[in-house]
């Protein structure tokens, strides 16, 4: 295996962003495909693979029991507070674009508020809000205000197609 200082990060990245620092709510359970991936001749990639979708699917009991199977402790504050850095730093990275994803919520819910056809016209609040929802920012909308907030999945490389 190619095992490259790149490669190391990468992998400790992905683990700050699974991590947590409290179980999940709920019980898990190990995903089937896990143990069909490891009984197939130690299937690794696969099984990383498994954890990967359940990451993405949302399913953290799940994950936190399947990465338990292979020795992945999930539940660790060092790696909570990785991912905690990890996330300002992408805010403050992704500020301007972030910003300019709001300013188009607001536009759009304002033009769609003042239509004469309102449901027809929250067509593309609902549009916008999908896409960032898939590239890993929670929206949150008030009568007063939009907040966005990045979540545990927050993929920049999606919002930027969204420009």
């Amino acid at each position: 295996m190619d095992w490259t200082e790149r490669k190391w990060l990468e992998a400790l990245d992905t683990l700050t962003k699974w991590s947590r620092d409290h179980e999940p709510e709920g019980t898990g359970q190990v995903d089937p495909e896990l143990v069909a991936a490891l009984s197939d001749d130690l299937n690794t990639k696969k099984a990383l693979d498994v954890l990967r979708r359940l990451h993405t699917d949302g399913r953290d009991a799940d994950l936190v029991v399947s990465a338990r199977l292979l020795g992945l402790e999930l539940v660790n504050p060092m790696f909570a507070q990785e991912r905690q850095n990890r996330d300002a730093f992408l805010r403050m990275q992704n500020e301007d674009l972030i910003a300019m994803m709001k300013e188009r919520l607001v536009s759009a819910r304002a033009m769609a508020m003042a239509s004469t056809e309102p449901k027809k016209a929250f067509a593309e609040v609902d549009r916008l809000k999908a896409e960032l929802q898939d590239a890993g920012v929670e929206v949150r909308m008030s009568k007063d205000d939009i907040v966005l907030l990045l979540g545990h999945n927050f993929d920049p490389s999606k919002l930027e197609a969204l420009k």
